[in-house]
């Protein structure tokens, strides 16, 4: 348990917890903010189990044999290196829950879905708070030279060592509010996010075709929020911007029709 200097309680909760079972929780308190990059490595890296499962911030588990479901089944596989399951998602702000858009998968897929790095990178179906994955199957000194990384690091590492399964059980409950990490961020903000983690993650791994469409299509929207309100200043940036878009791009004619666009605009 990671707490990195949180300001509601939660320290003093889990500092409780701690006391009364002190052989499975062990907490790690920090003393400065470390950010939750290197909260997450420093976690990880004393983490001795077999399996790892991984709980963030309000977000909960909602089934009681959840785990034991998702060890059997990477047991029982070893050819996959994570198992994750659906979630339901809601709205704290308007006190309602979100209608999950990947039902038709699993009308189609009753038992469950095979995630490989193409289906990783068009739907997100590895929500940090329902996957379990294998241990000791990546090496965390390689993370060490991402400066955003992010569970979208660790989920696509793990996804070059073996396949994904997501089961068809609603296992946990994802809380969105305003008050949230990502709900406080702007949409500039969480673009900006999104394409600072998927530029370099690209720099290490340009020959991934779906990471490359994944960036692409990121590195697109980028742009266009940059250019509906930029200063004069922002020019050299927007720039560089766009020759790295022209670079990863294999469709000049849509290239070309996106830039004039962009131009008229």
């Amino acid at each position: 348990m990671g707490d990195d200097c949180s300001t509601d309680g939660t320290a003093d909760i889990v500092a409780y917890y701690a006391a009364k079972h002190d052989r499975i929780i062990k907490p790690q308190f920090r003393e400065k903010n470390l950010g939750p990059a290197q909260n997450a490595l420093d976690i990880l890296s004393l983490c001795k189990g077999k399996y790892i499962a991984m709980l963030e911030g309000d977000d909960f588990w909602s089934v009681e044999d959840k785990l034991q479901k998702q060890i059997d089944f990477l047991e029982s596989n070893p050819e996959y290196s994570l198992c994750c399951h659906r979630f339901e998602t809601y709205d704290v702000d308007n006190k309602k829950f979100v209608q999950d858009p990947l039902i038709g998968f699993f009308e189609i897929n009753s038992e469950g879905i095979t995630i490989d790095l193409e289906l990783f990178f068009s739907r997100w179906l590895t929500k940090t708070l329902t996957v379990v994955f294998r241990n000791y199957v990546i090496d965390l000194e390689v993370f060490k030279r991402f400066k955003y990384f992010r569970d979208v690091h660790l989920f696509y590492h793990l996804l070059l060592t073996g396949r994904g399964f997501c089961l068809n059980f609603y296992g946990g409950l994802y809380n969105v509010h305003s008050q949230g990490v990502w709900g406080k961020r702007t949409n500039m903000e969480r673009l900006q996010n999104s394409y600072s983690v998927l530029n370099e993650l690209h720099l290490f791994h340009k020959n991934d075709r779906f990471l490359t469409a994944s960036y692409q299509g990121t590195l697109k929207r980028f742009i266009q929020a940059r250019l509906i309100d930029y200063k004069d200043s922002e020019r050299k940036e927007l720039f560089y911007l766009i020759v790295k878009y022209l670079k990863i791009s294999r469709n000049w004619k849509l290239t070309l029709n996106f830039l004039i666009n962009l131009v008229k605009n």
